[in-house]
């Protein structure tokens, strides 16, 4: 019987791509997922085209998108991220009124919370 692979730490831990046009709000964020045992953040963005770049080169297992960006709806950019990653999540994290843009989110398909 073959040896049982034993993943190690990093290979058990989540890749994270951080989508956020404020690069404050990407360090504070990877601050607190830093300190996380099955996070990592794999890479970060601060724009949609960054963003796209990124999920094609780092494959991350989940996107964690502001919904401002300067070159895109963060609607539109779920749509784009849906369309060519359809099993990548994204989990939207934004201060705008969750009534006005939860069901819109989701329609997209991303998860909120």
């Amino acid at each position: 019987m073959p040896p049982k692979q034993l993943r190690t730490d990093a290979e058990a831990r989540k890749k994270i791509l951080l989508v956020d046009d404020h690069p404050l709000m990407r360090r504070g964020q990877a601050n607190l997922l830093s300190r996380e045992p099955d996070f990592a953040v794999y890479g970060e963005a601060g724009t949609a085209r960054e963003a796209m770049e990124a999920i094609a080169k780092l494959e991350p297992d989940l996107v964690l998108l502001d919904m401002g960006l300067p070159d895109k709806d963060g609607l539109e950019l779920i749509k784009d991220i849906q369309a060519l990653h359809p099993s990548l999540p994204v989990l939207v994290v934004s201060m705008q009124e969750k009534s006005l843009y939860a069901a819109r989110v989701l329609r997209a398909g991303a998860v909120t919370s």
